[in-house]
C-alpha cells in the first residue's frame, strides 16, 4: 500500500519501472499551480552575448515608463547541471536636465540565481529548474539601458538561445453599460492616479465581457495646459540678459568713480 501525506497539489507525476508496485515507483514529483497562471509579455529580447572575463553579459533597451516584473533566460539543453549567480544593472540613457532640483534618477541593482539540475541520486531522480529572475521596479522617465551580467566561474559559459525582459500582462477594469462605447485618453503627465470606489469593491468575475480597442487616434479637442511656470522659468535669456546689463552698468559707475578720484 502507498500512502501519500496530505499535499496541496494540482497534479502528481510518477515515474514507473514496470509494472504498478510501491518498489517499481522510482519518483515523485509534485506540481503546485495557482488558481490563474500570470501571463508575461516580452519587453525587449537578445541573443547577443558578450563575454567579459569570466561574466557573460546582456544589454537591453527600454522605452520610458515601461515597466519590468522579470528576467527569463532560455539556456540550451547542456549542460543538465549549472548554478550561475547573476546580476542586474537599470540605469536611465541621457536623463534629461532637471529644472525644480530635484534629484536625477538613480541606477537600480539586483541579483538572482539561475539553477538547472536534472540528475540521479540514490536512485531518484531530480528535476529543477529555475531560469526566471524577478527585476528590480523600475519607472525611468526615459529609455532606459538594462545590463544583465552572467558569472560563469571557472565554468564554460552558458550556450542561451535568448533573454528576455517580460512584463506582467496588465489588464483594464471597469463597469460597462451595455452596447455603450468608451474612450480612453492617456499622455497628460499633469494627472495624478485616478481613486475609485470601484478599485476598493473589485471582485475578478469570470464570465466578464473582453472589449476590443480601436485604432489609436489623436484628440480633436485636446487643448495644451496653460503654462503655470514662473515668468523667469518661461524665459530664462532674459535672466542672462539682465543680469549681464546690471553688471554692466556697475562696472560703468566703478569705472566713472575711479575717473572722477584720479
Amino acid at each position: 500500500m502507498l500512502h501519500l501525506p496530505e499535499l496541496d497539489f494540482r497534479f502528481l507525476h510518477f515515474s514507473v519501472a514496470g509494472p504498478l508496485r510501491p518498489e517499481s515507483i522510482t519518483g515523485l514529483s509534485v506540481e503546485r499551480l495557482p488558481a490563474s497562471q500570470p501571463q508575461y509579455l516580452t519587453v525587449a529580447e537578445s541573443a547577443q552575448v558578450t563575454q567579459k572575463g569570466r561574466s557573460s553579459i546582456l544589454e537591453f533597451t527600454v522605452p520610458a515608463h515601461v515597466p519590468v516584473d522579470r528576467i527569463s533566460f532560455v539556456p540550451g539543453a547542456q549542460p543538465a547541471l549549472f548554478s550561475r549567480d547573476v546580476s542586474i544593472h537599470a540605469e536611465a540613457i541621457a536623463p534629461p536636465a532637471s529644472t525644480d532640483g530635484a534629484e536625477p534618477e538613480r541606477p537600480v541593482t539586483a541579483s538572482g540565481n539561475l539553477i538547472r539540475v536534472h540528475n540521479i541520486q540514490d536512485g531518484h531522480k531530480i528535476h529543477e529548474e529555475r531560469l526566471t529572475i524577478n527585476a528590480p521596479w523600475t519607472d525611468f522617465a526615459t529609455a532606459a539601458k538594462w545590463t544583465v551580467t552572467i558569472d560563469n566561474g571557472d565554468d564554460a559559459p552558458l550556450a542561451l538561445a535568448r533573454v528576455r525582459l517580460q512584463m506582467l500582462r496588465r489588464k483594464l477594469c471597469f463597469e460597462a453599460a451595455a452596447n455603450a462605447r468608451y474612450g480612453l485618453y492617456y499622455g497628460d503627465p499633469a494627472l495624478t492616479a485616478p481613486q475609485y470606489d470601484y478599485a476598493t469593491l473589485f471582485a475578478s468575475q469570470a464570465d466578464a465581457s473582453l472589449a476590443a480597442i480601436g485604432t489609436e487616434q489623436p484628440n480633436p479637442v485636446h487643448q495644451p495646459r496653460p503654462d503655470e511656470r514662473p515668468f523667469t522659468e518661461k524665459h530664462p535669456a532674459l535672466l542672462w540678459v539682465a543680469l549681464v546689463a546690471v553688471v554692466a552698468l556697475l562696472g560703468g559707475l566703478a569705472l566713472r568713480s575711479v575717473k572722477r578720484t584720479a
